[in-house]
């Protein structure tokens, strides 16, 4: 079944299939099954539309659409998501150089982003620091 067809929890679920042609997506199903079952809404609002419209549009070909969201999901830390972006980047025509390469920038935007989020804080803490220096020589 076509994404764009599906209109049931369950044939969402089996829909997703189409993206990772015959990788194994048991774990990603078993993932969502609690919307499939408790809430359909869930998945055509934030899993099954957004991306339909995405390849709709045809602005990104399947591979980059792909390798975007792998990489966003490993800064994410999703395991499951990478699992299956991963086959479904290799469906798409992704070797395992480029995907290894999304995951490099990916990491390395991680770290960077780390590093930055608590500079003003490594900043403040040496000033501090430095400022206990003083006292204690004026002490002495």
């Amino acid at each position: 079944m076509k994404m764009k067809d599906a209109r049931t929890g369950a044939e969402m679920l089996d829909s997703w299939q189409e993206l990772v042609g015959d990788g194994n997506i048991d774990d990603i199903k078993q993932a969502f099954n609690i919307y499939a079952q408790k809430m359909p809404s869930m998945l055509a609002h934030f899993t099954q539309q957004p991306l339909v419209e995405s390849m709709e549009r045809g602005t990104l070909d399947p591979k980059t659409r792909e390798l975007v969201l792998l990489g966003m999901l490993a800064a994410m830390q999703c395991g499951p998501g990478i699992v299956f972006h991963v086959q479904g980047a290799v469906n798409a025509g992704a070797s395992e150089e480029e995907i290894m390469e999304v995951m490099f920038l990916s990491a390395y935007e991680h770290a960077k982003v780390q590093a930055a989020s608590i500079a003003l804080s490594v900043e403040e803490g040496l000033k501090r620091a430095a400022g206990m220096k003083a006292g204690k020589s004026r002490a002495a």
